[in-house]
């Protein structure tokens, strides 16, 4: 089957995340604030005794998060509408994203929740979209072993 046009609701959305994502990579890599919230997220007990504020950060980090959520949910609101039952597939495949990535990064965030998005569309159009969220999940399962053993195994070797 063809692949179906974006509508310009989708458009939106994929250049709103695209300039967020490079937004969010910026302000990382090459801020005070971006290195104070690496800092914190890697370990918070060393960046408080560093002079860190670690409640400021935290605090910085959920406002962005929550920004950014905001901002994604208005945009696919305008393109699907509200149905709150939309919003758990989306929520899972984002956390599923943030694993696999890691938090280091939110172009490796990007790119891992593009690859998942590709898999559930291939899913959707190879075999049966009621798949699509099953198949999810059993990444996440698969995701949180692997980082479970390796966990294990570096603490043991």
């Amino acid at each position: 089957p063809a692949l179906p046009e974006l509508t310009d609701g989708q458009v939106l959305l994929l250049l709103t995340a695209v300039v967020a994502t490079l937004f969010g990579e910026a302000v990382l890599r090459f801020t005070r604030a971006g290195l104070a919230l690496r800092a914190v997220a890697e370990n918070p007990d060393l960046a408080g005794a560093s002079g860190i504020s670690t409640r400021r950060m935290t605090t910085v980090a959920a406002l962005g998060a929550g920004a950014i959520a905001a901002i994604a949910g208005a945009l696919t609101a305008l393109d699907i509408g509200i149905v709150p039952a939309n919003g758990l597939g989306l929520m899972i495949a984002g956390a599923v994203a943030v694993i696999i990535a890691g938090m280091r990064s939110p172009l490796a965030v990007a790119g891992a929740a593009v690859a998942i998005a590709a898999m559930q569309q291939a899913t959707v159009i190879l075999l049966e979209p009621r798949l699509k969220d099953g198949l999810t999940y059993l990444v996440l399962f698969a995701a949180i072993y692997f980082y479970r053993h390796r966990l294990v195994g570096a603490a043991a070797g």
